[in-house]
């Protein structure tokens, strides 16, 4: 199969790897979409948060292409978005429903280390299916169900930022995430949404998406002091 390699410093090389090997219990899926995280930019630009020889892609959708023994709840065909990493339901942290802390989280997570290659590919191996694969329902585009992954980090956000409708509700950075956040806002159905964000394309989607005003930061300067005074409660998420 044909695997995207981050090889170095803004070098991403196509190479011809085996297809992945599952063993009982695990699942492979055939990539059809996959987004590009802002850790995947990071790693591209700088050669930070992942090793230069990552097969990258944690944001993705395919379609199961084997299934190994004791695998129930899917079968070869069905359509499915993958979490990428797996918690060890038995840490101080998962115990507490804290399962993003889990210490070996960062160990099994799939597109970021060496060891669990990524959807930069076609095909994905997946372990411990039961915590990270999920079903589409049948009016949900592949496609669109690439977004699943970032799309659940904001609306996570919002969950635990506990907003309430008379809010007036900051967000810096109208990027993926932030996107994300102010059209689950928009459904909390907070009084009046801010963005921070210097790019004007992004600043245009954002308004798009329902944000009440848009900010550059570096142009207003000293005034968007004023215009948050006269927000009322404000609360930040990022």
């Amino acid at each position: 199969m044909k695997a995207g390699v981050l090889v170095g410093l803004r070098k991403i090389e196509f190479q011809d790897k085996p297809k992945p090997l599952i063993e009982p219990g695990e699942v492979l899926v055939k990539v059809e979409y996959c987004g590009i995280c802002g850790s995947d930019v990071h790693a591209y630009l700088n050669g930070i948060v992942m090793p230069i020889g990552t097969v990258m892609g944690h944001e993705f959708s395919g379609v199961v292409a084997e299934v190994g023994e004791e695998v129930y709840m899917v079968r070869p065909g069905d359509r499915v978005v993958v979490k990428p990493s797996a918690s060890c339901l038995n840490c101080y942290w998962c115990r507490k429903g804290q399962y993003s802390l889990c210490p070996k989280r960062r160990g099994t997570s799939i597109g970021v280390s060496l060891n669990n290659d990524g959807a930069y590919s076609e095909y994905v191996r997946v372990k411990e299916p039961g915590q990270r694969i999920f079903k589409l329902p049948s009016g949900l585009a592949t496609k669109e169900a690439a977004l699943i992954e970032p799309l659940s980090i904001s609306l996570h956000g919002v969950r635990l930022s506990r907003v309430g409708s008379g809010d007036c509700v900051l967000i810096i950075g109208a990027g993926m995430i932030g996107l994300g956040v102010i059209q689950f806002l928009k459904l909390e159905g907070v009084r009046k949404i801010i963005a921070l964000e210097i790019s004007e394309k992004k600043s245009r989607v954002a308004r798009g998406f329902g944000a009440d005003v848009v900010l550059n930061p570096i142009a207003e300067g000293g005034n968007i002091r004023s215009v948050l005074s006269a927000g009322g409660r404000v609360s930040a998420s990022v």
